[in-house]
């Protein structure tokens, strides 16, 4: 680090932009109350002089870290990236930057990213989905730090939430499977423990499957992995009973299009042969041919609503509505 780097303050960059100390502090850390040209003037000087905040100082006086801590359950699927990057451009306007971390659907490794999160004096967390470690809802409560669940949404939230009903938006999926003419339907979804929003998906499934009264054959509801080889797998698993479905939901896209996959390599046709449809409308689920049919997720909505969500709790604004229930979409192609 040179010399000016180690050296500079933030009064420093007050004289060099012409402003105040306090000005200056504004600009760099609550941009959204001084003028752009102000912002813009502050943030050259900083430039300049290669200033850097103490952030360790400021925390250990009480100052917000502007930091927020964020769980997914993985970064290989591309379905997060959208709400992150929504979640990263709302807050980095307010002046926050995201600590991020990825629990790959262990709870236990969850737990050492809100300890590692906590320990860095991150202002808020938003995790994903509603089930935690006991040690983890311990360590949220007895800090007092603000957390909301993003993802999924129920009709009783312990919790601030903003995303979706997995629940009924597996529900529709089934329905439509079934308006369609399908009735012996098989279901590939990702592993059931530690994970709300596959368990609501199936269970919206199932409901789905009782309303309309179609059986659902045990040996056709495979848990797998949510990745392209574990849809491989579990149509592998499918395909090999005796009694083929005549249609296969799969509860992400990622599964799904592994599904297509092995159909495709077993000449099976999509969907004179076999009907598939998949869950999240990720970026290669219309590039198929034919498209794949799923339930699109307003990823991006969800980033922007959480950031407004987790912004209002460090705020401590009084009147935070407890879910925000952002929807979703039947995307009807071809593949169903």
């Amino acid at each position: 680090m040179s010399r000016i780097a180690s050296r500079a303050t933030i009064r420093d960059v007050a004289v060099r932009a012409g402003v105040s100390p306090i000005t200056a502090s504004r600009a760099l850390n609550r941009p959204e109350l001084v003028r752009e040209a102000t912002q813009r003037k502050v943030q050259a000087a900083a430039l300049a002089l290669e200033y850097l905040p103490n952030l360790a100082a400021q925390t250990l006086t009480g100052a917000k870290s502007r930091m927020i801590g964020v769980v997914v359950p993985t970064l290989a699927n591309p379905i997060f990236a959208d709400a992150l990057q929504a979640l990263s451009e709302s807050l980095s306007a307010s002046g926050y930057q995201l600590l991020m971390g990825s629990n790959e659907y262990d709870l236990h490794a969850e737990e050492r990213l809100i300890r590692t999160f906590i320990a860095r004096r991150a202002d808020a967390l938003v995790l994903t989905g509603g089930r935690r470690t006991a040690s983890a809802d311990n360590l949220i409560r007895s800090h007092r730090i603000p957390m909301l669940e993003i993802w999924n949404v129920h009709s009783h939230p312990r919790h601030y939430m903003v995303g979706l009903s997995h629940y009924d938006a597996a529900r529709t999926m089934g329905r439509y499977l079934l308006s369609r003419g399908y009735r012996r339907i098989a279901y590939i979804g990702g592993r059931l423990n530690n994970n709300d929003r596959a368990t609501a998906r199936f269970r919206g499934f199932l409901r789905a499957m009782k309303e309309g009264g179609a059986r659902v054959d045990a040996s056709l509801a495979v848990e797998t992995d949510f990745s392209f080889d574990g849809g491989v797998a579990a149509m592998a698993q499918v395909l090999a009973e005796r009694r083929r479905p005549d249609a296969v939901f799969a509860s992400s896209d990622v599964v799904a299009l592994g599904a297509y996959v092995e159909c495709r390599r077993r000449g099976i046709r999509i969907p004179q042969d076999l009907a598939l449809a998949g869950f999240d409308d990720g970026p290669t689920s219309a590039l198929v041919e034919p498209g794949l049919t799923t339930i699109r997720i307003p990823r991006r909505e969800i980033g922007l609503r959480a950031a407004q969500v987790a912004l209002a709790l460090i705020q401590g604004q009084a009147k935070v509505r407890k879910a925000h229930d952002l929807g979703f979409e039947l995307v009807v192609r071809g593949s169903a």
